[in-house]
């Protein structure tokens, strides 16, 4: 790996996915000797409501099946996630929470999320 003229890095994906440094995450450098230490910044007590937050306006509402299944062959950037997601998230399933935060995180800042309703 080496440092660009720039001074930027790629973190390999595999790292980024396994400590969870998704675009957008803020990050912090500490100096040790000789060693620079990469860690993230204001994580929150509560990832679920930190996630909900980020999703908040990104989401649309009101459409038929139809209409969103004719959008996503389109080819448009929006993904249809299912209301069970979001229950993982804000319940912080211990199964599926991880797995459930990180994907929705992955996608936040490039995809509109459409968001099935909940059916009781």
């Amino acid at each position: 790996m080496q440092i660009t003229s720039q001074g930027q890095i790629t973190i390999p994906i595999e790292i980024r996915e396994k400590l969870g440094f998704l675009p957008g995450t803020e990050v912090g450098f500490e100096i040790r000797g000789k060693i620079l230490r990469l860690h993230k910044l204001g994580t929150d007590s509560n990832p679920g409501k930190s996630l909900i937050s980020r999703m908040r306006g990104k989401a649309t509402s009101g459409m038929t099946t139809d209409e969103i299944m004719a959008m996503t062959r389109g080819g448009m950037m929006e993904i249809l996630i299912d209301s069970n997601i979001i229950l993982d998230i804000v319940t912080e399933d211990p199964n599926w929470f991880q797995w459930s935060s990180e994907t929705l995180a992955f996608y936040a800042d490039t995809h509109v999320f459409i968001i099935n309703p909940i059916i009781s």
